[in-house]
């Protein structure tokens, strides 16, 4: 069960980013492409605070985030899986399992 949940990472340059993340190169995603990883994760949070962030492009850009950054083992694609799960982003699981060609894991009941 550990190694079905611990999807592998996918690059950053693979994964499905949101319109939003491509239409617009300032805010989050230049925070993340110089390296200022908790300032993207933070500025993603108030977007989504501030309702101008729907749920589904949220955890795909903070799944993106996440999993491009350095040093991302196991335990954080554990939690990261988790965290999907519970917020019923199963879109976004199901994107992170096809870009990594792994089976897709069974949602929580």
């Amino acid at each position: 069960d550990w190694e079905l949940r611990a999807l592998p990472g996918v690059s950053d340059d693979k994964w499905n980013w949101p319109s939003f993340w491509k239409k617009d190169p300032s805010t989050a995603r230049s925070l993340y492409e110089s390296g200022n990883i908790f300032g993207a994760l933070t500025f993603l949070d108030f977007q989504r605070s501030a309702r101008s962030l729907e749920d589904g492009d949220f955890f795909m850009a903070r799944a993106g985030v996440l999993l491009g950054m350095e040093g991302s083992n196991k335990a954080l694609r554990h939690y990261l899986l988790d965290e999907l799960q519970v917020n019923r982003q199963r879109l976004v699981v199901i994107s992170w399992a096809k870009l990594a060609q792994k089976p897709i894991p069974e949602a929580k009941k």
